[in-house]
This record gives structure tokens, sequence and C-alpha cells, in this order.
């Protein structure tokens, strides 16, 4: 049964729960539509769920203070500009907004932002090609967190956003679970540059595990890893010389887990955007030799200052 009001009545008495294998209010998410299929053709007792306005809204106000980020909105549509900016008003978020393309393009030249919350469909310049564009001119560790806003919920689209260099993706129409879950994704950049190399909150279990950064264990753990990265690094260079997206998205997948477990944020966040890189089979841009380079230099004086 589809409603939009709510478990329906005839007259004064509720539907026979009975006569139905479940209740789905409007507007019907994804998932929940999905699960209650998947328990009608297996025969399993359906939990009815509430809709999302019998739930909790989700709008922490004080989430921005927690997950403090510098948002642009890019959307051509008046009415979702406004939808989009309460619910950031209420998160704590004063968000700047752009209706295309080229907008988003100058308002990052203009200043620093950590998040771009990018629709796909626009006017004059749509979000991939903007994408694209943003891809092009400002390196991994310089770029903001792009998050796809589309109506589109097919798996071909979701795979298309993020082969073209956006980071996460989100089903219009938005659900604020799903938007305040990918803002809490989000790794600030730095106003003057880019991030710290190394984050010591992503560190700290690591250190506990080995018995702090004094132990005999986790000076050997540092070694082992700059050895070990150094090799993952020069297969990571072989890669794009050669043109290899399997061998890209194999080392640069190891070199991520490695580099988070010692809060490497930047050679992580470099590690993610060069493995989809090479599962999409993207084109090998040869500033990521560099980059990659470089930002492992980083992070090794990083590890040796603590």
């Amino acid at each position: 049964m589809l409603t939009s009001l709510g478990r329906p009545e005839v007259g004064s008495e509720p539907l026979n729960e009975a006569n139905f294998s479940a209740f789905l209010n409007k507007p019907i998410k994804q998932s929940h539509l999905y699960n209650v299929l998947t328990q009608v053709f297996v025969d399993q007792p359906i939990k009815i769920q509430k809709s999302t306005s019998e739930q909790k809204s989700g709008l922490d106000s004080t989430l921005a203070q927690t997950y403090p980020l510098r948002i642009l909105v890019a959307e051509d549509n008046l009415v979702n500009q406004q939808l989009i900016r309460q619910w950031l008003d209420k998160l704590g978020y004063r968000p700047d907004i752009v209706g295309n393309g080229y907008e988003v393009i100058d308002a990052l030249k203009r200043q620093t932002y950590d998040v771009v919350l990018m629709d796909v469909h626009m006017p004059e310049m749509d979000g991939l090609t903007a994408t694209t564009k943003i891809c092009e001119e400002w390196s991994v560790t310089e770029r903001p967190y792009i998050i796809a806003l589309t109506a589109s919920a097919m798996k071909g689209d979701r795979d298309l956003c993020i082969a073209t260099g956006m980071n996460n993706y989100i089903s219009k129409p938005i659900h604020v679970p799903d938007l305040v879950a990918a803002l809490k994704q989000v790794q600030p950049l730095e106003p003057s540059h880019h991030s710290p190399s190394l984050d010591r909150s992503l560190l700290e279990p690591t250190l506990i595990a080995l018995g702090g950064l004094e132990s005999d264990t986790f000076s050997n753990f540092k070694q082992l890893f700059i050895t070990e990265a150094s090799d993952l690094v020069s297969k990571i260079v072989e890669a794009i010389e050669t043109n290899n997206h399997e061998q890209l998205e194999h080392n640069a997948h190891a070199l991520k887990s490695s580099s988070a477990a010692l809060g490497g944020i930047n050679l992580q966040t470099l590690c993610q955007t060069l493995e989809q890189t090479g599962r999409h089979k993207k084109t090998m841009e040869a500033h990521y030799i560099d980059e990659i380079t470089s930002t492992f230099t980083t992070f090794k004086e990083a590890l040796a200052g603590l």
C-alpha cells in the first residue's frame, strides 16, 4: 500500500494490516522499497517503516560546530536552492549558492571551499563538465570535496559521477540524514593551502595499539611503513608512466590503507583519487607523479617529527 498520509483509514477504522504485505509512505526512498520487496519475496515479517516526517528530522543545529565546512551549492532551480539553504542553515552552515558550472569555477577562484554540492544537470555548464574542469585546474589536495546532486537513482549514473571526479552522491529528493552523512565525510581544507599532512586524531588508534610514540614497536612500525610505502609510490609512478590502470588501482589502494593508519590524510586522499582513476580507467594525469612524490615526502617528514 502506497500512501501520502501515514497509515490509511476507512471511516474511523484503520485498514487491517493482514490485508497488506507492507505500507510505504510517499515520497518513497529507494532503500525502503528495496528492503520491502526483498522481505515480501522471501516471505519474512515486515516491520512497517514510519514516514520521514514521523521520524526525527536529523537537523542538528550543532553539526557545523563539529564539522566546520565552507560550502558552495551549485543548483539552478530556485526552489531547490531555498530548500538546501534552509537545511544547511538549520545545521549551522551559511552556504554560498550559484546557478551553473561557470559560476562554480569563478567562485572557487575567488575563495576556498571545503565542499561543493553539485547539481548534475544545470544550464550553460553542467555539473559533470564543471567537475572535470575542477580536476584539471586544482590538485587533489587543493580542490573541494564534490557531492553530486541528481534526481536519477540509477547505479550507472552514480558510477559516472564518481568516474568524472566527484567524491560522493546524493539522490533527489534530498533526505537530510543522507546530506548529513555526506558532509561528515568531508575533510576541511586549510584556507591558505591544503590540510595538514598528518592528522593526529586518525593516528591515535594506532598509537594506542602500539604503545605510544616512544615505544620501539611504533618506531619499527614507522620504518616498516616508510620502506613499503616507498616501494608502493615507485609502483604508482611506474603505473602512471606506463598507463597501467590495474597496477595503479592495486598499489594506490594499498598505500591508501596504510597511510590512513598513520594519519596521513593528504596521502590517503590522493591515493583514493588515484585508486578511482585506475578502477574507472580515467586519463592518467602527468601531474599525479609530482603530487604523489611530494605528498609522500611531506608525510615522511611529518612522521619523522613525531
